[in-house]
């Protein structure tokens, strides 16, 4: 679902982001609700990849935990305005907007 304007200044203002730091990324609402429409589309798919992964960790006998989880839409949105607040020069796209989230604690 798409964002109304009042919902985006929430989703914003939810992720200590302000209008001000959002507009000077220059990315445009419309790439980025494209961005969670596909996150969307994918999640479920995601979900049963992820699990399918926790489950086949869990039988190695030397891995001790496990934890997945599935980016929440708003969640995603908010990362990408940060990642482009951290580097203006990076170009987040629908097509390649996963190879700028998908890292995790160990990535940058």
């Amino acid at each position: 679902m798409t964002p109304t304007t009042s919902g985006r200044q929430d989703l914003l203002a939810r992720h200590c982001l302000s209008e001000d730091e959002f507009n000077k990324t220059g990315l445009q609402w419309d790439v980025l609700d494209k961005i969670r429409a596909i996150h969307e589309a994918e999640m479920s798919d995601l979900q049963h990849s992820a699990e399918y992964i926790y489950k086949r960790f869990l039988t190695v006998p030397d891995v001790h935990s496990v934890k997945v989880r599935v980016k929440d839409p708003d969640h995603l949105v908010a990362k990408i305005i940060r990642k482009k607040i951290e580097n203006p020069d990076l170009e987040i796209t629908p097509d390649n907007y996963a190879d700028h989230i998908n890292n995790g604690p160990y990535r940058n």
